[in-house]
C-alpha cells in the first residue's frame, strides 16, 4: 500500500500593529495588522506496488492550503488638534477629545482542504496512499487601538499658556486571528509621535 501524504505546513501568522499610526501632512492614519500567509499544499500520496496482473493504485493529490486571514484595521482616533511640524502657542485654548476606537481583530485563516483519494489498483496490486491535507492559512494580526488626545503632534510640542484640555479613553488593542494582537491605544492631553 502506498504511503499517505503528509499534511501541508500551516501559513505564518500576521503581525499585530506595533505603533499607533502615522501622522503626515495629509492627516492621521492608524496602523492595522498584517494578514497571514497561505497554508501550503499537502504532500501527494505514494503509489501502490504493482501486482502480477497489473499496476498499483496511484497516489492521491495533496490538498490545497487554506486562505490566510486578513489583518484588523487600526482604531479610529479622537484628536482635537493635529500638529505636523507646526510650532504653535496655545493661549487660553479649550480643547476636547472623545474616546478612541478599538482596534480591529485579525481574521482566522481558512482550514486546508482534504487530500485526494488514491486511485484504484489492479486485483493483485496494492492501493495508493491518499494525499495529505493542506495546511491551514495563517491568522491575521490585530490593529492598534485608537488614540484620544487634545494635541497629537510630530515635531515641536506646542507651548501652552492657560486653557484646558479634556480627553477621553483610549481604544483597546485589536485581538488576533490566531496571529498576533495589536497594541492598545494611548490617551494624553498632548501626545508626541517624535521618535
Amino acid at each position: 500500500m502506498g504511503r499517505g501524504g503528509n499534511p501541508g505546513p500551516a501559513g505564518t501568522s500576521g503581525t499585530g500593529a506595533t505603533t499607533l499610526g502615522i501622522l503626515t501632512a495629509s492627516g492621521w492614519a492608524p496602523q492595522g495588522g498584517t494578514g497571514g500567509s497561505h497554508g501550503q499544499v499537502g504532500q501527494g500520496g505514494g503509489g501502490g506496488r504493482g501486482g502480477t496482473t497489473g499496476g498499483g493504485g496511484g497516489g492521491g493529490a495533496g490538498g490545497c492550503g487554506g486562505a490566510p486571514g486578513g489583518g484588523g484595521g487600526g482604531g479610529g482616533a479622537s484628536v482635537a488638534l493635529l500638529l505636523f511640524n507646526a510650532p504653535v502657542l496655545l493661549k487660553d485654548v479649550q480643547l476636547t477629545a472623545g474616546d478612541g476606537g478599538d482596534g480591529g481583530a485579525g481574521a482566522v485563516g481558512q482550514d486546508g482542504l482534504d487530500g485526494g483519494a488514491a486511485g484504484l489498483q489492479a486485483p493483485t496490486g496494492c492501493s495508493g496512499g491518499d494525499g495529505g491535507r493542506g495546511g491551514a492559512g495563517g491568522g491575521g494580526g490585530g490593529g492598534a487601538g485608537g488614540v484620544s488626545a487634545g494635541v497629537l503632534h510630530l515635531g515641536e510640542a506646542p507651548v501652552r499658556e492657560g486653557g484646558n484640555i479634556t480627553i477621553g479613553a483610549s481604544g483597546a488593542a485589536g485581538s488576533s486571528g490566531a496571529g498576533n494582537a495589536g497594541i492598545a491605544g494611548e490617551a494624553a492631553e498632548v501626545l508626541s509621535l517624535n521618535p
